[in-house]
């Protein structure tokens, strides 16, 4: 697994661009860098659950371990982060999109959540495993899994929504809204904490990272180049935070602070280093359908005995299935929601 991880790092550093002197401010936020963040992520996210399926004893093996007991859920901090600051930008630009969002944020996301929940359940039929039906009826919400990944689904939506409210109520007071939203998923935090694991929540102010930056972006980015030192003092004081943080990352309050501050100093990262990778551009852009769906190469090859013959045979080709029906599905979403949603 080990090697695995250092070809994703090769991968994201291939063709890197640096800039010793000066920023990238005109790139780092850009479209092709955050997809190619995104796509970082998501192979490991990838390398994340199918630890779950195998049994990996070999020594390089264990360094892999190492570093994805320290990552946790700081792998999906960035689809949080750039989901929220994406949405503001949207919100700021595009006159009446608060509008649009119940059709094309919400209803969308739990249309093609769905569908693969229906897919799913067809492969659980195939191969035999039996779930409660009201455990499969709440996993058509995310409440519950049926070998899905559930939990980003059902928060995202909760996130939309609660944006959604937050800037129905102050319209273009995004000050304002962006406060409600705040206040709002603070409250989803406290109430998920009553109910489900942590790692359904100790992320989700990453989203609200995200709008935050996008609204403070020109005063921020205006401190950075003001002289040389500013950028590294925002460095620093984040980087304080991040390891400061670490030891209470199993507490709620102190699980925030250690992932938006993640989040942050991937973004000061960007700013210097531009990572406009192609391979990993297509994955973060087909980031819906290859994340909820990566299991399901997992489940279907290891019921038909891959996983015992060779695990990394087995990582192989769930990978490549999973890019592959990941892409498929994704065009399948996007043209049939299309037509429901005329």
């Amino acid at each position: 697994m080990t090697i695995f991880l250092l070809l994703s790092f090769l991968l994201l550093f291939w063709r890197a661009k640096i800039k010793v002197n000066g920023f990238m401010l005109d790139e780092y936020m850009s479209r092709g860098n955050t997809n190619t963040i995104k796509g970082f992520f998501l192979l490991l996210v990838f390398l994340s659950h199918f630890k779950g399926y195998v049994k990996l004893n070999g020594s390089l093996d264990m360094h892999y371990f190492i570093v994805n007991r320290y990552m946790g859920q700081l792998i999906v901090a960035m689809f949080l982060f750039y989901s929220g600051y994406g949405v503001l930008e949207s919100l700021k630009r595009k006159k009446g999109y608060v509008d649009t969002m119940p059709k094309n944020r919400i209803l969308k996301t739990i249309f093609n959540f769905d569908l693969a929940i229906i897919l799913y359940v067809i492969v659980n039929h195939i191969l035999g495993r039996v779930f409660d039906k009201k455990v499969i009826l709440l996993s058509f919400l995310g409440w519950e899994g049926i070998g899905n990944s559930n939990w980003y689904i059902f928060a995202i939506v909760i996130l939309y929504a609660i944006t959604w409210i937050s800037f129905k109520a102050f319209e273009d007071k995004h000050f304002a809204g962006i406060l409600a939203t705040t206040v709002l998923s603070v409250f989803f935090i406290l109430f998920m904490s009553r109910h489900k694991q942590a790692y359904w929540y100790d992320t989700v102010l990453c989203y609200v990272a995200g709008m935050w930056f996008s609204y403070y972006k020109k005063q921020i980015e205006e401190f950075v180049v003001s002289n040389k030192a500013s950028y590294w003092f925002l460095v620093i004081a984040v980087g304080v935070c991040y390891f400061n943080s670490y030891p209470y990352r199993t507490e709620i309050v102190g699980a925030q602070f250690w992932a938006v501050s993640f989040a942050l100093l991937i973004v000061l990262l960007t700013m210097k280093v531009s990572f406009n990778n192609k391979m990993l551009a297509w994955v973060g852009e087909n980031l819906f359908g290859l994340y909820i769906l990566q299991r399901i190469p997992m489940l279907m090859l290891r019921h038909y005995g891959l996983a015992a013959y060779n695990p990394y045979v087995y990582f192989g080709v769930s990978l490549i299935v999973c890019l592959v029906i990941g892409y498929g599905f994704n065009k399948f979403c996007g043209w049939s929601y299309k037509k429901i949603a005329k």
